[in-house]
């Protein structure tokens, strides 16, 4: 009998085709994966730690009437080249209530402060528009949370993108006392 087959040169060469359209085929489905998530896990590195609370001023706290005032410090010093090139366009505070249960704020920067409950104002101004602080800046904010109570505060920065990155920082409220007034 006189059996043909494939000859060792062409199973080579197909071996070869077969190897190289596979790796092709998965190089174009992993390679825009892999950039892509590396862009976005990459864009809150320069904003980490970016905003600290700044309790020197005594508005870290909460008083009778359910509003809770904070201020917040903008372009943390170990942040590099605090406030240049950094696309902050607000926060998102986490309020943490007894329980452990959780709400989320989220204040961007030009946005109409309101004085309602669940609403955020910046100190002594019920009208104006919400400004996020700059490099080395501090703000005060009231918050209203009306018959809610809370215990601490965790603040995150939100980027242009609208990404929220990893929490700046954890304050604790405490009832205000002496001078301190949240009312407008």
């Amino acid at each position: 009998m006189d059996k043909k087959g494939i000859s060792d040169l062409v199973s080579v060469v197909l071996i070869v085709l077969i190897t190289i359209t596979a790796v092709a085929f998965i190089a174009n489905l992993i390679i825009p994966f892999v950039s892509n998530n590396l862009k976005t896990s990459s864009e809150c590195v320069n904003v980490r730690g970016y905003f600290s609370f700044d309790d020197s001023q005594g508005y870290d706290c909460y008083d009778s009437s359910g509003l809770y005032g904070f201020s917040i410090k903008g372009g943390s010093s170990n942040v590099p080249d605090s406030g240049a090139n950094i696309s902050v366009i607000g926060f998102a505070a986490v309020l943490s209530k007894p329980d452990g249960s959780t709400s989320t704020l989220r204040v961007i920067n030009g946005n109409l402060s309101s004085g309602a409950v669940g609403g955020v104002r910046m100190l002594n101004s019920s009208i104006a528009n919400i400004y996020i602080p700059g490099n080395n800046e501090v703000q005060t904010y009231v918050y209203n949370a009306g018959a809610t109570m809370y215990t601490q505060m965790d603040i995150y920065p939100i980027i242009a993108s609208g990404k929220i990155c990893d929490k700046s920082a954890t304050a604790t409220f405490l009832q205000c006392t002496g001078v301190t007034s949240l009312t407008p």
